[in-house]
């Protein structure tokens, strides 16, 4: 009976195991973690793939170009078209934050290139906040489920933006001030939390942000409570030129009572 009952408790860790690795053979490609999908570093094939593959596959090969760094620097041509003119809000995203990453940092070429991705980016932003705020002003006793679907996607492609604007860094200085409205006006409250990821992305513009640190300084002093203060005065810290090891040491908060 004990032998049985091992038997049958085998067969159940054999399906689950199957079954496991079934859905992930299924999971679209590129949406695996970062840190177990291998990076493409056959340029052909990622740039077949960016002109003609699925979403979830154009939107890795951008990914994939971008992580390539300037050696996938003839691929510029492509990213920018893909930026510009894929039918996904996704994918050009991606393409935008590759654009960049491909194109190095010493020339001329390079400067534009940048300039032209936060260019791209800022549009996109632009688009999506439109797109969010035309959804947030429906009636909600008239929304359905595919209305909030929109708002959601409009406030992840949001969120996107603003994390490859962070990483760009310096570089998308002239979009600071997109970022910090997005504070300001509290987008995505009540839906989302942005303000994590849109701190983060003025940090990592750093000094280059410089001009609306009196603005997020007045967006820090204007909200209760701890919740986001990390990230908003490690931003302020960043702003200010101040390194990570010289920002400000979080607030321990109120003692808890012990009684």
């Amino acid at each position: 009976m004990i032998a049985g009952f091992r038997y049958a408790i085998a067969i159940c860790v054999i399906l689950i195991a199957s079954s496991c690795s079934a859905e992930m053979s299924e999971r679209p490609p590129g949406n695996e973690p970062a840190a177990t999908r291998a990076i493409e570093t056959d340029l052909a094939v990622l740039l077949r793939t960016l002109e003609s593959g699925g979403v979830a596959d154009r939107r890795a090969a951008a990914a994939d170009l971008g992580a390539n760094g300037p050696t996938a620097a003839t691929a510029r041509s492509s990213l920018e078209t893909a930026a510009r003119a894929d039918s996904s809000a996704a994918v050009r995203v991606a393409a935008a934050l590759s654009l960049w990453q491909v194109s190095g940092t010493a020339t001329d070429t390079a400067t534009d290139t940048a300039t032209d991705a936060v260019a791209i980016l800022r549009a996109e932003l632009d688009q999506e906040l439109t797109s969010y705020r035309a959804l947030q002003a429906a009636d909600p006793a008239a929304a359905d489920d595919a209305h909030f679907d929109a708002l959601f996607e409009a406030l992840t492609q949001i969120r996107a933006i603003a994390t490859a604007l962070g990483t760009i860094g310096a570089d998308a200085g002239s979009a600071a001030p997109a970022l910090m409205s997005l504070l300001a006006e509290r987008i995505g409250e009540g839906y989302e939390d942005l303000v994590p990821p849109v701190a983060n992305a003025l940090g990592g513009i750093g000094p280059a942000a410089a001009a609306v640190l009196p603005e997020l300084e007045r967006y820090r002093a204007s909200q209760p409570g701890r919740q986001n203060a990390d990230a908003i005065d490690a931003a302020i810290a960043s702003l200010a030129g101040a390194s990570r090891a010289e920002s400000p040491a979080p607030d321990p908060g109120p003692l808890p009572d012990v009684d």
